[in-house]
């Protein structure tokens, strides 16, 4: 066969204990990939709950990138809805680097606006 693809791995701390994980991969080889985490209250019963909190979306980037970091915090949501229990990525049927738009369009790989699907929590 060929090369084997390489693969790396990262440790992440959110601060808090992590309930909610969702995966969005990239579009590309190159594309970095993006990670929902929701966080809850430490010693918190798995309930609904209010107060301030943030879904946290990590940037891992591709491992075809040298010398990047392994991941990097890249967005934080903040939000009054208390702790997450639950993240979820929506679909894409579009393969253009960065598009989020399942309609049929003449765009060309790489000429679609960068942005990320919409995430549920």
């Amino acid at each position: 066969g060929g090369q084997p693809r390489a693969y790396h791995a990262a440790v992440l701390n959110a601060g808090a204990p992590v309930y909610a994980v969702g995966w969005l991969p990239s579009a590309s080889e190159t594309a970095p990939m993006h990670l929902a985490i929701g966080t809850h209250k430490r010693n918190s019963p798995i309930a609904q709950t209010s107060g301030a909190n943030a879904i946290q979306i990590w940037q891992i980037p591709s491992a075809d990138e040298p010398g990047a970091p392994p991941a990097q915090l890249w967005l934080s949501l903040l939000h009054k809805g208390g702790g997450v229990l639950s993240v979820s990525w929506c679909p894409c049927a579009c393969t253009h680097d960065g598009c989020t738009t399942a309609d049929e369009h003449d765009a060309q790989p790489g000429e679609c606006l960068p942005r990320l699907r919409p995430l549920a929590a």
